[in-house]
């Protein structure tokens, strides 16, 4: 191991040790689970981590998103509203998190987008759910498709998630 090595991993270690960073016990590295409101039937979910974005330099730290920090999308509805959310969170306050979910259903002639909303808070540890809602009462019976994706900002370094969860034969 080089010397440098060496010197960061002992400055490192003592900044653990004094207690000037938290270092996230391996539990924190399970996808956390949806956020889903009360009386809602959760339909489907995909859950994952974040992923460095491309360009970014290496920054050394115990704590890294893309180990730590999860996302969720999910599909849930409560009558016959059907909803398409993301969530995630991370162990420790992060600059920026950003969550974007478009909710699909299917046509005759393909996909038609039925909301998309956008949020961001900053300077903490999660964001409880983005959600887009689409009342299907008397449409018939459709697919649906929840595309959710989110970025986040931990010194100064992004990372990224995104995914699709899709549930068919929704029936409104």
């Amino acid at each position: 191991m080089s010397p440098r090595r060496v010197l960061a991993s002992v400055a490192i270690a003592l900044t653990v040790a004094a207690g000037l960073v938290s270092v996230p016990s391996a539990a924190s590295a399970s996808p956390a689970a949806p956020a889903v409101p009360a009386g809602a039937t959760l339909l489907s979910t995909k859950s994952g981590h974040f992923t460095r974005a491309s360009g970014q330099a290496n920054v050394v730290t115990p704590n890294t998103p893309d180990r730590d920090c999860t996302a969720n999308v999910s599909i849930y509805r409560i009558g016959s509203i059907i909803y398409g959310s993301i969530s995630a969170s991370c162990p420790y306050i992060v600059s920026s998190m950003r969550l974007n979910v478009n909710l699909y259903r299917s046509r005759w002639y393909g996909w038609e987008s039925v909301g998309s909303p956008a949020g961001e808070t900053l300077n903490n540890v999660s964001f409880d759910i983005v959600r887009a809602a689409y009342g299907c009462a008397g449409t018939g019976t459709h697919d649906f498709e929840a595309y959710g994706s989110a970025f986040i900002v931990y010194q100064g370094a992004g990372y990224s998630f995104s995914d699709v969860d899709e549930i068919d034969n929704q029936s409104c």
